[in-house]
């Protein structure tokens, strides 16, 4: 690859990066406003996003998810390729 071409998939890879935080954060709001926090991490990540998907009609990946719950300070437990969370299984029940 050219010096030209490598400048310009970072600008790409800048652009979506910059997309992916903004994603993040509004996510973590979401999830604030939304679900209480618990102590015992016990609902997947996977879980959780499709409640949220479903009660906002916006997607996101699982990663998006992970980061989110993550600045929003939820208790985490790490279980691959998934995270479980600390978050309110009435408040999710209430989303369905």
């Amino acid at each position: 690859k050219t010096a030209e071409q490598r400048r310009a998939e970072l600008a790409v890879g800048r652009e979506e990066l910059a997309g992916g935080v903004v994603m993040v954060m509004e996510t973590a709001a979401w999830l604030r406003e939304n679900i209480t926090p618990i102590k015992t991490p016990t609902v997947s990540s996977y879980t959780v996003k499709h409640v949220m998907q479903r009660a906002t009609g916006r997607y996101v990946t699982n990663g998006v998810f992970i980061a989110a719950a993550l600045v929003a300070g939820y208790t985490f437990k790490y279980e691959q390729p998934n995270v479980l969370f600390g978050m309110s299984a009435r408040d999710l029940k209430r989303m369905n």
